[in-house]
């Protein structure tokens, strides 16, 4: 499974663009436009909760699992 960022989605559902998230945000563009094409490969929290409040949403509504579960043995309890 891979986790995928819908900063795009949002946007384009608000009318907004990268170059506004970031303004409004404090994020750097580059950065935004990294989240924005699935390029980031981490985020820190302080950036969700930059994003997040300059979007008025939840951290996880940036974020979605995509692909099936792939477990390589059970777990240990």
């Amino acid at each position: 499974m891979t986790t995928h960022f819908r900063l795009a989605e949002i946007l384009k559902k608000r009318g907004m663009n990268q170059t506004e998230l970031a303004r409004l945000s404090g994020v750097h563009f580059v950065t935004v436009n990294r989240l924005c094409t699935n390029r980031g490969k981490r985020v820190d929290l302080e950036t969700l909760d930059l994003l997040s409040a300059a979007l008025d949403c939840e951290p996880g509504d940036l974020l979605e699992r995509v692909g099936q579960t792939r477990r390589k043995g059970k777990r240990k309890k």
